[in-house]
């Protein structure tokens, strides 16, 4: 009895963890190509021992600026920073 839930806990977690890097696979597989497609646009800075991308436009005070989060593009919210940058320009 004790060896079998044994044996069903530890094929349980078999699992889990093969479904885990078989989702990993196939998450690193399918980003890999648009990667390559449309890289960030900008340049890196060096900031106190950090790497930063940085990707200026418009002009004008007061500076606003835009951090992405981890995973996402830097297309993502191109409205609002249009906007931004649109709006922030003083005559």
């Amino acid at each position: 009895m004790i060896r079998r839930l044994r044996n069903a806990v530890v094929t349980l977690i078999g699992l889990v963890i093969l479904l885990a890097l078989a989702g990993a696979t196939y998450q690193a597989i399918e980003t890999r190509p648009e990667t390559h497609r449309s890289p960030d646009a900008g340049h890196l800075v060096d900031r106190g021992g950090y790497r930063l991308k940085i990707k200026c436009t418009g002009k004008g005070t007061p500076t606003v600026s835009f951090r992405n989060q981890i995973g996402q593009r830097d297309q993502s919210g191109d409205y609002i920073k249009t906007k931004a940058k649109n709006g922030t320009a003083r005559s």
